[in-house]
Order: C-alpha cells, then sequence, then structure tokens
C-alpha cells in the first residue's frame, strides 16, 4: 500500500514540477546560406543529386530521422538549390544576380579545404546545369505548430499556407494568367487571409497553388514539409485533447498533396517519427535501416575529424567530444556524429552543452517509475545493452498511449505499451542499435554521455523524490 501511494504522490510531483516536455538546449537552428559563410561547412550537397536518383523511383519521400541530425538543415539547402530565382513580377533574374546559383558554385572554405562544393565538381556539373535553381518551392514548416487546441492548430496552419500564398504572390501580377484567372486567385488569396475557411477548402488552397505554380513555369512542383510531426507529438504526448482531430488532419494534408502528384516533381517530408501514412506510395527512409541518404544526416568521424584539425582541436580533446556527442551506429555499420548544432557550438565556445537540456519529459517520468524501467536503466548506464522488439513507432502508437493513461497518469503495464516507450527513446536518438535486428529484436545502448547525463539526471530526481516520500509516510 505505501508503495501504491509513494508512487502515486511521486507521479503528481513530477506532473507539478516539470513541465511534460523535452527541454531542449536553445542552439540557433543552423541556415545553409549563413552556414556556408563560415568555417563550420561541411558538405553535404550530394544529398541533393541522391534526392533525384531516389525520386525517379519514389515521388514522395518520408525521411525519419533523429532530432539534432540535420534535417531541417539538409532540407534548406535542397530548397535553396532546387528553387527559381525570381524577380516581383515572377521573372527568370538574369545569372549575374541569382544568389544562389553564385554560392553553389563558387569556392567555400569546406572542413577538408577550401574548393568547389561536391554537387558542383567536374564529375556532377551536368546534374548541376540542368536542376540548380529550376523549379518552384512550396515549403511548410510545421515547427511553428505547436498547440494543443485544435482550433488554434487550424489558425496556424491557415497561417502556414498563406505564408507560401504571400511567398508566390508575384503569381497575382504575372504575364502567364488572363485578369479572371488573377482576379480569382486574388480572391481565393483574401478568403484564405480574412475568413475561416474549412478543412476542405484550407486543402483546396493547397492543390490551388501547386497547380498554380505548375501553370506560371510550366515546371513541376518540389513540395518540402518540414517537422510534420511535431503537432501531432507534442499534443499526443502531453494528455491533451484533439490529438485524433489533428492526427487525421495530417492525413488529409498528406492526401491532398498526393492528389496533386502530376503537378508534383518530388516532395520531401522531415519527421522523428514513421508516419502510418495510408498511401503506399510514399517511401519511409529510416535512419536504423539501410537507404541512400544515412551518410548526409550528422556528422561522420572522418568529418568530425577533418573539423577538428581545422580548428586545432587536440587528439585527447577530439576523443571527448566524440564520447560526448557521438557514438550512434547506422544500418551500415558506420559509426556518425549526431547534433551537428551541438557540436559545432562546441567548437565556438569550446564547451559541453547538453542537447536535452532538462528531462522533463512525461514518458522519461513513467520509464523510471516501473520497476523493469528502473532495471533497463541500471543497465543501459553500466554500459550493458538492453533488447526491446523492433516495433516502427508510429503516431497510432502514441495515440494508444495517451489513451492508456489513467487519471492518475499511470500507465497500463503492458508489453505493447513498453515496446512503445523504448521505440519513441530510440527515435528521439536516446538509443543507438549497434547489431542489425535479431528476430525482430534491437539490441541497443546509450550512444554517448550527453545521454547518460539525462538518464543520471533522471534516475538521480526519482531516487530523492521516492526517499523523501518515503521517510514523510514514515514519520
Amino acid at each position: 500500500m505505501l508503495a501504491a501511494v509513494v508512487k502515486y504522490y511521486t507521479l503528481v510531483v513530477f506532473s507539478l514540477c516539470l513541465n511534460t516536455s523535452f527541454s531542449r538546449c536553445q542552439l540557433p537552428r543552423l541556415n545553409f546560406t549563413n552556414l556556408i559563410e563560415t568555417d563550420y561547412l561541411v558538405d553535404k550537397t550530394l544529398l541533393i543529386k541522391a534526392v533525384f536518383n531516389a525520386s525517379k523511383y519514389d515521388q514522395y519521400m518520408l525521411m525519419v530521422y533523429p532530432m539534432g541530425f540535420g534535417r531541417s538543415l539538409n532540407m534548406d539547402m535542397i530548397k535553396k538549390f532546387v528553387e527559381i530565382e525570381v524577380d516581383a513580377r515572377g521573372l527568370l533574374k538574369p545569372k549575374k544576380e541569382r544568389k544562389m546559383l553564385k554560392l553553389f558554385s563558387s569556392k567555400q572554405n569546406k572542413t577538408d579545404g577550401v574548393g568547389y562544393l561536391n554537387i558542383y565538381s567536374e564529375e556532377n556539373k551536368r546534374f548541376f546545369n540542368k536542376h540548380v535553381g529550376k523549379y518552384p518551392v512550396i515549403h511548410f514548416d510545421f515547427r511553428y505548430v505547436q498547440t494543443c487546441s485544435f482550433r488554434r492548430f487550424f489558425m496556424a496552419m491557415k497561417r502556414v499556407i498563406r505564408g507560401e500564398f504571400i511567398r508566390h504572390r508575384y503569381m497575382f501580377r504575372g504575364h502567364v494568367f488572363t485578369f479572371d484567372e488573377k482576379a480569382s486567385l486574388a480572391q481565393a488569396f483574401k478568403n484564405l487571409n480574412k475568413l475561416n475557411p474549412t478543412i476542405v477548402e484550407s486543402f483546396n488552397y493547397i492543390l490551388i497553388l501547386i497547380n498554380t505554380l505548375r501553370r506560371f513555369y510550366s515546371k513541376k512542383v518540389v513540395v518540402l514539409v518540414d517537422d510534420f510531426d511535431t503537432p501531432i507529438t507534442k499534443c499526443a504526448l502531453n494528455y491533451r485533447m484533439h490529438c485524433e482531430q489533428m492526427y487525421h488532419f495530417t492525413q488529409d494534408f498528406m492526401t491532398a498533396l498526393y492528389t496533386s502528384r502530376t503537378d508534383v516533381k518530388f516532395a520531401i517530408i522531415n519527421s522523428i517519427f514513421r508516419l502510418p501514412l495510408d498511401h503506399p506510395e510514399i517511401k519511409t527512409y529510416l535512419f536504423h535501416e539501410v537507404n541512400p541518404f544515412n551518410a548526409y544526416y550528422g556528422f561522420t568521424e572522418t568529418e568530425l575529424h577533418h573539423l577538428g584539425k581545422k580548428f586545432r582541436v587536440e587528439e585527447k580533446e577530439f576523443h571527448r567530444m566524440l564520447a560526448w556527442y557521438g557514438n550512434y551506429h547506422v544500418a551500415n555499420g558506420e559509426v556518425i556524429v549526431a547534433k551537428p548544432q551541438s557540436t559545432i557550438d562546441y567548437l565556438k565556445t569550446r564547451r559541453f552543452r547538453h542537447f536535452f537540456k532538462r528531462p522533463k519529459h512525461v514518458l522519461l517520468q513513467h520509464f523510471l517509475t516501473e520497476p523493469v524501467f528502473r532495471e533497463d536503466v541500471r543497465n543501459l548506464l553500466t554500459d550493458t545493452f538492453i533488447m526491446f522488439p523492433a516495433t516502427n513507432l508510429t503516431v497510432d502508437r502514441l495515440l494508444t498511449i495517451r489513451k492508456e493513461h489513467k487519471i492518475s497518469a499511470q500507465l497500463i503495464k503492458s508489453n505493447k505499451t513498453t515496446n512503445t516507450v523504448l521505440n519513441y527513446f530510440l527515435a528521439l536518438g536516446c538509443f543507438t542499435v549497434i547489431e542489425e535486428p535479431i528476430k525482430d529484436l534491437y539490441k541497443v545502448v546509450v550512444p554517448n554521455l550527453s545521454i547518460k547525463w539525462l538518464f543520471r539526471q533522471l534516475q538521480s530526481y526519482l531516487s530523492k523524490t521516492l526517499r523523501s516520500m518515503h521517510l514523510y509516510y514514515s514519520m
């Protein structure tokens, strides 16, 4: 009885004292244009060619990589490379005025020396000239759509769609459409700006935008969707309402994108979790599986060596940096260093900072509350591996976890829930798979000191809380 009371009040203390979200170290999000002008540039531009090669077979690509692996930075790079540079009237700028063309075709101060980017090398120049600055781009960034109210979520989504209309407002003044067509476009924008459109109408605006860009340029459109799962997971893991509505909205959003597939060159969707999308034509690329993109996310040990050599990092300091941020294993067996932001921040400040500033996530609380989980943590902190079923973590499963919580915020004990939580940590980058799955079992360890610090902080906090509660009830 005492143990049950202690456990209950421990969870209450957690809920009152801690927020229910990961608090990340506030490092600025890297921008390709700014990064390329610094000394921290690691050349990943061949990702662009890999994407075009993959798009011949898979028009829609879902990139599933943990936080801190450079997903948004790579998407920004692709956008800057492929997007048409036009003036206020929508006319193509002369070559001398195209900033991105100059950026990608100039010599840069890379980590391995001054030289042209790999995408502009002799063997890739034909590809470069064929694709650089040749496509209209629509970019939806979901990182700003973080709310637990569906009404606010929908309003934020409307602002995202409206932002793309504003970015391409030159179409209203272009020479391609008739006067009536321009008036129709202007009216659609006014309705989106002033009225409260329904969900179906919002999706129609996306289709209108894609179709209009295709007609305006006579070229297929590149669609980029960043942090696609952010609003769903933030809501699903915080015990708020409207998760199902948000989930169905994002499903319908993907359906709208897929409906316009004849006007789309390719679409890239960034996500931390694998989403249960209903379209088999959408190819999912997982970090823990062999795929052609693994080498372009995070820093390899060789790239980190070049970076350290450039900034005169001593061998001892380099190994410490590797131990702090590295030791992630990918499917092809190569070890990569995750969290380029943290690595670059260290080279600037020479201070190690944790990617997760404070352990505040409610699932981590449950992870340490259950005895089985606490045993797993002890094993992980002593560099012992643990094993669990290799199930793909989907938003459906996260919503299932949410439904399985009681009022007291206790998880119903089940193998399904336990495995989902462990797969959730794997998706966040708290674990790394050290071997190929054996009979659908992941064999994982804690990759580096930064993640170990996270678990030690939680373990210490839980021990203090349990001890204080035990003393209180023994008085």
